[in-house]
This record gives C-alpha cells, sequence and structure tokens, in this order.
C-alpha cells in the first residue's frame, strides 16, 4: 500500500471515529447523560462538562462539583437572556476569551439560600421553562448564566456555544449546564487527562470541532422556497427565497446572469428592522442597503444576500453562492462600514471580511 493510501485510510478512519463519538454524544445528551467536551481549538485543550439543563439535577450539579471541580455554569441562547431580561455581569467585558458572562440569579420561589446543589439545579430548571419570565428570577444569586452568541460555534469557537449547539442538535432544549474539568492539583485538564477522566467516569468525549462539523452538516441544507420576479425602485431582481436547516429564513436578490459567472458582485447584509424599514436615525443599514442595490442594477449583474438577523453568515453565505452557481465573488464597493461599525458580513473572493456592529443589537 502506499504513503498516500495508508494516509487516506487513517483520515477516515478518524473521520469515522469522530463521528460516532459525536453520535454517541448526542444519544447520551438526549438520555439525560453527561459527555465531556474538549476545545481543542485553544492552547490549553480545555475541557467540561456538559449536559442538558432540562434534565439537571441536585444530584448532577453535586457530581459535577465533585468530580470535574470547576466552575459551574448555565450556558442560555442570547434570545432566552433577552426573555429573561438578563444583564451582563460587567458593562465592559474585558474577558480575554469573551465569555459573555451575566449577572447571577436565583430562582424566585423553590429555593432556601440558592447556594445548594438542589436550590441551582431548581434555578436553572425555572430558568429554562419556556412559561418563567424576568420576575421568576432574581439578581445577584448562586447560579452563573452564560450568553452564547446566535451562530453559535460557527459565530464562536468556544465551550459556551458548543454546548447549547450539542443540546440542541440533541433534540433538546437549547440550554446547557456546564463544569470545566480539573486535574486534583488544581489545574485545567488538558486533552489527555480529560480523555483519561471520560474512560473513568464511563463518558463520551466530542470536541469542539466535531461540533463545528456537525453543525455544518446540519445546516448547510439550505432551500430553495421561492423564485420570482421584483421590481424595485432600483431595477428588477429575481428573488430567491430560501429556508435553512434550522428554520431561518433568507433571501437573495440576483440581479442578471450569475450561473457560471466569475467575479460576482455580491453584497451580504444583515436584517435591521429599524434601519432598513423604519430608517432611524444613527442607523446607517438601510442606506447602506439602498446603496449595495443601487451599484447591482448599475454593474448590470449581481447579488444581494439578505440574512435574517441571528443568522451564521459565513456558512449560509456559501451555500446560497454555491446554489446559484456563481464561479467568484468580489466585494460591493459601496458597502464599506460606517465609523460606527456595521452589521454586515462581505464577501470577496474567497476571503471574508466581518464588520461586527459595535452596538448590542
Amino acid at each position: 500500500m502506499s504513503a498516500h493510501a495508508i494516509t487516506r485510510e487513517a483520515s477516515l478512519e478518524r473521520d469515522t471515529s469522530a463521528e460516532t463519538a459525536v453520535r454517541h454524544a448526542l444519544r447520551d445528551i438526549a438520555l439525560g447523560r453527561m459527555v465531556v467536551l474538549v476545545d481543542d481549538l485553544s492552547p490549553e485543550h480545555g475541557s467540561c462538562l456538559v449536559m442538558a439543563t432540562e434534565f439537571v439535577t441536585g444530584k448532577h450539579v453535586n457530581a459535577m462539583t465533585r468530580e470535574a471541580g470547576g466552575m459551574i455554569c448555565l450556558a442560555l441562547t442570547s434570545e432566552r437572556c433577552e426573555q429573561l431580561e438578563l444583564k451582563p455581569m460587567v458593562g465592559r467585558n474585558e474577558n480575554a476569551r469573551g465569555t459573555a458572562f451575566m449577572a447571577t440569579i436565583d430562582a424566585r420561589e423553590g429555593v432556601t439560600t440558592g447556594a445548594s446543589a438542589a436550590d441551582q439545579a431548581h434555578t436553572m430548571l425555572v430558568a429554562i421553562d419556556p412559561s418563567s419570565t424576568r420576575s421568576d428570577i432574581v439578581m445577584a444569586g448562586c447560579v452563573h448564566p452564560l450568553r452564547g452568541r446566535p451562530g453559535g460555534v460557527l459565530e464562536r469557537c468556544a465551550h459556551t456555544e458548543a454546548s447549547i449547539d450539542l443540546v440542541r442538535l440533541a433534540g433538546c432544549r437549547p440550554a446547557a449546564t456546564i463544569c470545566g474539568v480539573q486535574n486534583d492539583d488544581g489545574a485545567v485538564a488538558g486533552m489527555l487527562e480529560s480523555r483519561a477522566y471520560a474512560r473513568r467516569h464511563g463518558l463520551q468525549v466530542v470536541t469542539i470541532t466535531d461540533v463545528i462539523a456537525l453543525r455544518r452538516l446540519h445546516d448547510r441544507r439550505i432551500q430553495r422556497v421561492v423564485s420570482t420576479a421584483m421590481p424595485t425602485r432600483f431595477g428588477t431582481f429575481s428573488a430567491v427565497g430560501y429556508r435553512s436547516g434550522d428554520g431561518g429564513e433568507h433571501l437573495a436578490l440576483v440581479k442578471g446572469q450569475v450561473d457560471g459567472k466569475e467575479s460576482v458582485l455580491v453584497h451580504v447584509h444583515r436584517a435591521c428592522t429599524t434601519g432598513d424599514v423604519f430608517h432611524a436615525r444613527g442607523c446607517t443599514c438601510g442606506e447602506r442597503l439602498e446603496a449595495a442595490m443601487r451599484s447591482l442594477e448599475a454593474e448590470g449583474a449581481g447579488v444581494l444576500i439578505y440574512l435574517s438577523s441571528d443568522a451564521p453568515a459565513e456558512a449560509l453565505v456559501e451555500q446560497v453562492i454555491s446554489e446559484l452557481g456563481v464561479a467568484s465573488t468580489r466585494v460591493t464597493p459601496t458597502a464599506a462600514p460606517s465609523a460606527g461599525g456595521s452589521c454586515e458580513h462581505l464577501v470577496a473572493g474567497g476571503e471574508r471580511e466581518r464588520w461586527l456592529d459595535a452596538g448590542s443589537r
């Protein structure tokens, strides 16, 4: 067997092994069990225990405290944090990893001091209950919520986002109870120690890289649901509607012939109701959207990809461009961000430049 064949066979074995591990991890999460999630993208290769919060009990919290030793946190989606009106722990987050710590919480009712394992589990269950509102929790407390980015691991590769993605993909409510795994000396457990820890406790191991691959596989299947001509004051476009694997709805306005074309003008715009619809002062999103449409009309060919506000941009943009048959792209020249920042993602010839909104939107 050639060296190339041996390398390829080894790679296939690794891929199959990783796929099997992820599948087993999702099964265990769906059954209310814990898994070990390793951050294989960081130098420390730190790990944490992860379980779907909907199954958490005081026994689980106690086991995490005794057997893992790290800080126990509640990973929530940004949407859920907004529903509960959770506030950031500090006004200016200087955390080196960008972890979005929120103000600590307790359940308003059903707890004593809030500090016991049983109290913490109760608070977590109250926090993820769809019927719970801000009035059902108090700040501060003994449970540490973390706010995940809307795009999950496709937007930020870290334990918070990966744990939420894992439990969601397992078919559970998108909220995870996590706890850092430590060695006996109190240091962060690395890759080898984490795998040894998992073997001792009979737990599945999954890496953040595995979660990213799973998200890309799960979310990559966009479906074209409608295509029609759309006359606008800037010209007539072909409007192509898409639905992504996570249920999000997105739109591509296509000008002229782009299938198989090189250097196609592409503008990617994230939906902004205040700017696009109401033209609020201080928001330039609507102005840049109109400028992009004008430039596409002047060019005679191009694509405007209009994404729902919380969609993970990069993966969806690649899929839409591929589905339209575009060979290569270039940035819309009128889509540069303003001095205050922009919510847009621009795609240029395979390299992506991002300007993330400096505000909280």
